[in-house]
């Protein structure tokens, strides 16, 4: 009879990453990173009296009357240029609430009735006091302007979600992207934003910070426009 030897099993080949990709993925974050680089060395030579010019506001509504479809403003956040927060607030709301809308909002029954909750009119008077003078930046600031119930002049707001280069172009029309979306592609370190309960603290600071990231080629354009 033939001798049976034992069957040697077949060994998985180790995969190991071409060489060619690899310097082909440093080459690409060595581009990454010279034009980060490029884009702070700008936003660092702005003056400080220029940046003292712009704030960026963001707010979660929560739902009220039937079906909560309607919005009522729970909570404003205010940063500057330097992500410095200027104001962050919730907001008392004056009628029966019926959708906290927690799981988008964040907001829950106890932040609004919370002793350092704001009465809606002194939130907005300060809000207008801090608005005053300044350049406005967010993302979709007339759903946050509909829940102030107030208006800034359009030559001071620099809206991420009318801003062209960062909308989308369908159906013969251009259409504004999730502020998500473009946070992803356009800044870093921001893993893990907007995958739960929104924040509009980190929301106004991913506002602004898209902002900068076009700085000079939004205001250079509004520039020309005005010639």
């Amino acid at each position: 009879m033939p001798s049976l030897k034992p069957s040697k099993k077949k060994q998985k080949k180790k995969e190991f990453a071409c060489i060619n990709d690899l310097l082909k993925q440093q080459k690409q974050d060595k581009v990454i990173k010279k034009e980060e680089s490029r884009i702070q060395g700008k936003l660092d030579s702005i003056p400080e009296s220029v940046r003292a010019k712009y704030v960026a506001l963001d707010c979660e509504m929560v739902g009220i009357g039937t079906g909560g479809v309607k919005s009522a403003l729970a909570r404003v956040s205010l940063v500057d240029w330097n992500m410095n927060v200027l104001l962050d607030t919730f907001v008392q709301v004056p009628i029966r609430v019926t959708d906290f809308r927690t799981h988008v909002s964040g907001v829950e029954a106890k932040h609004l009735k919370s002793s350092t909750a704001m009465p809606v009119k002194q939130c907005r008077d300060q809000v207008a006091k801090l608005l005053k003078g300044k350049i406005l930046c967010g993302h979709g600031l007339t759903n946050d302007f509909k829940a102030l119930m107030m208006s800034h002049p359009k030559e001071s707001i620099r809206d991420t979600a009318k801003y062209r280069p960062f909308q989308r172009y369908g159906n013969g029309k251009w259409r504004p992207r999730k502020l998500r979306d473009l946070v992803k592609e356009n800044l870093k370190g921001k893993d893990g934003f907007q995958e739960g309960e929104h924040d509009s603290v980190q929301d106004a600071k991913a506002s602004m910070e898209l902002f900068q990231v076009v700085f000079s080629q939004w205001e250079k354009e509004l520039e020309n426009k005005t010639r």
